[in-house]
């Protein structure tokens, strides 16, 4: 992480107050493409966000979405398209999927 970066939100998020903090801290309210700037640039939260810079692939996207408006145009493209596939994924439930106790785990068959 960024260490100016590191040191404001150490700064903004003092032991024992609200660690709220939004995670764009240039236009925390607006949904856009310039998240990517800010993992270019070493200043976000979560390890995860940083990790996608390791990839090969991802890191070419990152880089995609950073040119200015080139970069919009692909990510709401992109995210239009995300949004679509995810409103079509059907909700599972018991007698058409499994709801797991563990995510990362099969239940174990129920023998009744």
């Amino acid at each position: 992480m960024d260490a100016t970066y590191a040191g404001k939100l150490t700064q903004d998020c003092p032991a024992g107050s609200d660690p709220t903090v939004p995670q764009d801290y240039k236009i925390p309210d607006v949904l856009d493409s310039l998240y990517y700037r800010d993992v270019m640039d070493h200043k976000v939260l979560f390890t995860s966000d940083a990790t996608i810079m390791t990839s090969p692939k991802t890191k070419e996207l990152v880089e995609k979405y950073t040119w200015w408006f080139i970069g919009d145009f692909l990510w709401y493209i992109h995210f239009e398209d995300a949004m679509v596939k995810m409103g079509n994924i059907e909700v599972k439930n018991n007698t058409n999927g499994q709801i797991r106790k563990k995510c990362g785990f099969v239940n174990e068959p129920y023998t009744g």
